[in-house]
């Protein structure tokens, strides 16, 4: 019975590890010029999120708060550049960092998607900060980074239009997924083996 049941504990963490990873694929939202304008299901932590990658003022668009706080935004942000920003057969997201709605530079240096975690404040040198991590993306994969910034700035608005390097991350908390259709016939899969499995001994031990 004890084997029984460290073989059902084995196969049920076998099932739950490829079942969730077989979900955890980004869906990418790109307009008719082929231009990137976030994604669905990004994988941060342990939970999934849409993201939209957006130019305005900071107020306009986190009127209400942010998604994260300063640990998850790292997280989040370098799963922008493991996730979305990438090379695929919808557009060359990674080499191209202009594809990227808010990103209009074709320099070698790269855009920045930034996620704020922090609301502005007045510094001791009378100046705004903003602070939040930026996923920096470049032509060369190799040189893409994620970094802690604080951006200054004379007023609190932090108005991204006029930056073309630079655009912001607006993060929502995805509904809870749906498995697909090939993660319920790999449960039933693991479940008639179990059931094979303790049959089998069953019948050794008469």
């Amino acid at each position: 019975m004890k084997k029984t049941t460290t073989v059902l504990l084995a196969l049920t963490g076998a099932l739950f590890f490829l079942s969730t990873n077989a979900s955890a694929i980004a869906i990418l939202d790109v307009d008719s010029s082929g231009q990137l304008l976030g994604a669905k299901g990004v994988v941060v932590g342990e939970n999934t999120y849409d993201v939209e990658f957006t130019d305005g003022a900071y107020w306009s668009l986190f009127e209400f708060g942010h998604t994260f706080g300063y640990y998850n935004a790292a997280l989040a942000s370098q799963a922008l550049l493991d996730q979305v920003l990438l090379d695929t057969e919808y557009g060359l997201f990674d080499s191209n960092p202009s594809l990227t709605k808010g990103i209009e530079t074709t320099r070698a240096y790269g855009g920045v998607i930034f996620t704020p975690h922090s609301r502005p404040f007045l510094n001791s040198g009378g100046s705004f900060q903003l602070g939040g991590w930026a996923a920096r993306n470049t032509p060369t994969i190799a040189n893409d980074e994620i970094a802690s910034w604080a951006i200054a700035s004379s007023g609190p608005s932090f108005n991204s239009t006029n930056m073309t390097t630079l655009t912001y991350a607006v993060w929502t908390q995805s509904a809870a997924p749906v498995p697909e259709p090939g993660t319920f016939a790999l449960l039933l899969a693991g479940l008639l083996a179990v059931v094979t499995y303790k049959k089998t001994l069953l019948n050794k031990n008469k």
